[in-house]
């Protein structure tokens, strides 16, 4: 027998059982030993554990390191990331991190990996759910879902390493319930606003940058990798492949969002913005001292010729959005206001889903899903229109 029952003092006050799993391990020298695999609310759960116990030891696994925290096993998941660069950026390994530091070691991480029950984990997910954020506010339930995807993920690093027989985040108590699919679109622009923020933009350097990002709806990190080979003048065609990013500590240029390139057209204004955006740079470096101009080849560049960082380009639009009296100061809005001036013309979704870089039209239409209905109202009153001249004899 391996399955225990036992009592705390709490568990004699609330009248309950915890049952403790035991198995028999043989060691190095073929000597047998027992070793424990921890303590379960319910039967269930236990029976669960000694199966999960016993297969792993039959194959030679390594039952959990008895020291081994989870705190300790989110750092190694962490190096199994970096050691990834392809699918985890610097980025990317720093929003792990944040998450980790800010929302799962302070709760879960001085537990031993082995000890982690499913029940201490729904608690957490709780406890997470009611967190107040930077903005206030309680986490979202994207936050909330992503920074439990990072422990599962670890989790099952370890499960994989056979550290531990299971995953405990895989238990359904334990699991948070998904996040609505419907995203927040965000701000976008009115015809006065937008008209007010070039004004603005215009003695500066920044504003070919706003016109583009106004004209193709492009997300602020590609922008700022755009290069001049990725611009075709004659054929008016911008090819979209890579994205600058930025952390603490390094800047470095990495697929889109995605991992696609998309070619989109350019419109006369944006063509426009070009040109006015390399005479610019040549006037740059006809000014800059002899021998610090650097030709980067970027499009969007400082005095120097330096291609321009994303955390430099959302202090400019921050500026120049106060100046113009705007309502927002985010660069992302201006992405918005693209995507809503396409549904608002007649784009469909795939074609929208195209410009904007999206990975299928169904995240266009979950987070535009507003403009949409605007756009299928005017559709049908052009259809019936259509229909009330027709059943009049017109035309």
């Amino acid at each position: 027998m391996s399955i225990y029952k036992r009592k705390t003092a709490r568990d004699r006050k609330n009248g309950k059982h915890r049952y403790t799993v035991v198995i028999d391990v043989q060691g190095e020298g073929g000597k047998r030993s027992r070793k424990t695999i921890g303590t379960y609310g319910t039967r269930d759960e236990a029976e669960r554990a000694e199966r999960d116990a016993l297969t792993a030891r039959d194959r030679g696994h390594n039952i959990a390191p008895k020291s081994l925290t989870v705190a300790q096993m989110m750092a190694e998941h962490l190096d199994y990331c970096k050691a990834d660069p392809a699918h985890h950026t610097a980025a990317t390994i720093e929003t792990y991190s944040l998450k980790s530091k800010g929302y799962i070691e302070p709760k879960l991480g001085s537990i031993i990996l082995s000890k982690l029950q499913p029940s201490t984990v729904a608690a957490w997910k709780n406890e997470l759910a009611a967190t107040i954020g930077r903005s206030g506010k309680p986490l979202s339930p994207k936050t909330v879902h992503n920074v439990f995807g990072l422990l599962h993920a670890a989790l099952a690093l370890a499960v994989g390493l056979e550290y531990v027989g299971r995953n405990v985040c895989d238990v359904k108590a334990a699991k948070p319930s998904r996040p609505a699919t419907s995203q927040r679109a965000g701000t976008a622009l009115t015809d006065d606003e937008i008209r007010r923020l070039l004004r603005a933009a215009a003695p500066t350097r920044w504003s070919s940058f706003v016109v583009l990002a106004l004209a193709t709806g492009a997300r602020r990190g590609e922008l700022c990798g755009l290069s001049w080979n990725d611009v075709d003048m004659d054929a008016r065609k911008l090819r979209i492949w890579r994205s600058l990013s930025q952390t603490k500590d390094c800047v470095e240029l990495k697929d889109t969002k995605t991992h696609r390139e998309r070619l989109i057209g350019l419109s006369s204004w944006a063509l426009e913005a070009l040109r006015r955006q390399r005479v610019m740079q040549a006037e740059d470096r006809l000014r800059a001292p002899v021998r610090l101009y650097v030709d980067s080849g970027a499009v969007f560049t400082n005095e120097l010729g330096e291609r321009i960082t994303p955390m430099a380009a959302t202090k400019a639009f921050a500026r120049i959005a106060r100046a113009a009296g705007i309502s927002t100061q985010r660069l992302h809005d201006t992405r918005h206001t693209a995507a809503s001036h396409l549904i608002a013309d007649g784009s469909d979704a795939v074609t929208v889903a195209s410009v904007l870089g999206h990975e299928s039209a169904t995240i266009t239409l979950s987070i535009y899903s507003h403009a949409f209905d605007d756009a299928k109202h005017e559709a049908t009153d052009r259809l019936g229109a259509r229909m009330e001249r027709i059943v009049s004899g017109g035309k």
